[in-house]
């Protein structure tokens, strides 16, 4: 049978002592009892990323063929200024739609996390391609979105413009005003179904009044921007390989209990209560 159709079956019964009354118990919880589960969502993520990682890794390799032609002296500086300039436009263009591709493989991923979370039923491979039939529409816009603001902020940077700190406003943008509320969208797209502009009003309201937390939230779902750091660039794509198999879906997990905690705590509680406490058996009730 195909590790995709596996179910991993606790050795303890499921007493009401031993399950979990809090988001720190399930995020235990949910690695302990489904931890292989994780795996196969890291291989998926991974599948769908794979566009994504090709296109960085042919843009390295042509970036350090073309430092090698002028070092080499083959190419003249402004040359090779107007390729390096053409083949940033062209990849961030491309990004896009390798974006689009990778945010289908997130949406059914993030289905079947949901249901980790919430303590239903897990029908793997089912509930993937549920969550990519039912989050689609909502996933292809919110990443289309993000891609052509990656594509503007990088065009900034291309461009040789007088003040540094004018090339680092669009991405103190992204990350201070425009992806904070988007993630909490995300996650209303898994629980809800109002459309775009109302999720990410919300959104930006919650963000608001849950600042600091949602800053944290949304800077350690940014950490592998730091392994654009990395110079060695068939060392960075190996790495960047292993991260997305083996803790994105982890991180993905955690940050779906803490937004689903936010949501809680401002709109399930009064708006849906039938998903308030989703996966939680509080011991105080």
């Amino acid at each position: 049978m195909s590790i995709f159709f596996r179910n991993k079956i606790a050795k303890n019964d499921f007493k009401e002592d031993n399950l979990p009354s809090n988001r720190k118990e399930v995020f235990i919880d949910c690695l302990k009892l489904r931890l292989f589960d994780f795996f196969k969502i890291g291989l998926l993520i991974f599948l769908f990323a794979l566009p994504l990682l090709i296109a960085g890794l042919v843009k390295d390799t042509l970036l350090f063929n073309l430092l090698d032609s002028l070092n080499g002296g083959q190419i003249s500086e402004e040359d090779f200024n107007d390729a390096y300039t053409l083949l940033l436009l062209g990849y961030y263009l491309v990004e896009i739609v390798c974006l689009i591709i990778f945010s289908l493989g997130l949406a059914g991923s993030l289905r079947v996390i949901r249901q980790i979370a919430w303590g239903e039923a897990v029908f793997f491979i089912q509930d993937f391609f549920e969550g990519i039939k039912l989050n689609i529409k909502h996933f292809i816009i919110y990443f289309l979105f993000i891609g052509t603001f990656i594509f503007l902020n990088h065009l900034v940077m291309i461009f040789d413009i007088q003040y540094e700190i004018i090339k680092a406003i669009p991405f103190g943008i992204s990350v201070f005003v425009l992806f904070p509320p988007l993630l909490y969208s995300l996650a209303e797209t898994l629980m809800y179904t109002n459309g775009v502009i109302a999720e990410y009003k919300n959104g930006f309201a919650l963000y608001i009044k849950t600042f600091p937390g949602t800053i944290l939230a949304t800077s350690i779902i940014l950490l592998p921007l730091l392994f654009e750091l990395i110079s060695l660039f068939i060392v960075k794509y190996i790495v960047i390989s292993v991260f997305i198999i083996l803790f994105f879906p982890i991180i993905l997990l955690g940050e779906f209990l803490f937004f689903n905690s936010r949501l809680d705590k401002y709109v399930n509680k009064e708006s849906y209560p039938e998903i308030y406490d989703k996966g939680i058996h509080r011991k105080n009730r």
